[in-house]
């Protein structure tokens, strides 16, 4: 069985050599400024919420605050999903990083750790993620959030249960490809 991630299926479509370069020969490179960062953001936040606790860091505390705010009734840090393609031989997976539930309302959450701002709208791939996750958590009409919690901004978006499906078959393709090669 082909095991696949989003952002592994990403580099395969960029760059083929890159992608053997981390994928095959294991060598992941040295890791970018913003991505050690992110990385350390992610785990603070999931160590508060699965403890309970708020942490010192203010940009941190606001957004483990900003959970309690929403009044989830249910919170889920690093929520792993899977899915299979028909034949069971191709699996993607990947990690919401909080799933929540408010009454009738789901919601998936990703945090992004840009190093800039992000804009007016949050960048294609990252909506593509968040659709993904959205489709494989197995939800229908959730509300999906990408939250940037160093510029203090959050975009809400509505979930497309045929632009998830459309983004797991792209994934699913990529496997394929990969299987054949």
């Amino acid at each position: 069985m082909i095991e696949i991630s989003f952002s592994q299926a990403n580099t395969w479509k960029t760059c083929r050599k890159q992608w053997a370069y981390r994928y095959v020969d294991g060598r992941k490179g040295i890791p970018s400024l913003p991505a050690v960062r992110g990385n350390r953001y992610h785990e603070a936040i999931e160590a508060s919420l699965k403890m309970g606790s708020r942490p010192d860091n203010p940009i941190l505390g606001r957004d483990v605050n900003v959970i309690a705010r929403l009044g989830w009734e249910k919170v889920e840090p690093e929520k792993y999903l899977e899915l299979y393609d028909e034949t069971k031989q191709y699996k993607i997976r990947g990690y919401a990083d909080v799933i929540g539930h408010k009454e009738d309302q789901d919601f998936v959450l990703d945090w992004k750790f840009p190093g800039k701002h992000p804009g007016s709208s949050p960048k294609k791939d990252y909506v593509d993620q968040i659709q993904l996750y959205g489709y494989m958590s197995g939800f229908n009409g959730a509300s999906l959030i990408l939250a940037y919690p160093e510029h203090d901004t959050a975009f809400t978006v509505e979930q497309d249960f045929e632009r998830g499906k459309s983004v797991a078959e792209s994934i699913f393709d990529a496997a394929r490809q990969i299987d054949e090669c």
